[in-house]
C-alpha cells in the first residue's frame, strides 16, 4: 500500500509541477511531505522485516 501511495503522490506532484500556479504550491508541499513520510515508513517497515529474518 505504501508503494502505491508513494507512486500516486509522485505522479500527482509531477502533474502539479507542470501546471506551475500559485494554488498548486501548497499542494506540492503537502504531496512532498506525504512522499517523504511514506518513504520513511516503508524503509522502517523493510528494516523491521529484515531484522525478523
Amino acid at each position: 500500500m505504501l508503494v502505491i501511495l508513494i507512486a500516486a503522490c509522485q505522479t500527482a506532484r509531477t502533474a502539479f509541477e507542470a501546471a506551475g500556479n500559485e494554488v498548486d504550491s501548497e499542494l506540492l508541499a503537502d504531496l512532498t511531505k506525504m512522499i517523504e513520510r511514506s518513504e520513511a515508513e516503508l524503509a522502517k517497515l523493510s528494516s523491521d522485516i529484515a531484522d525478523q529474518s
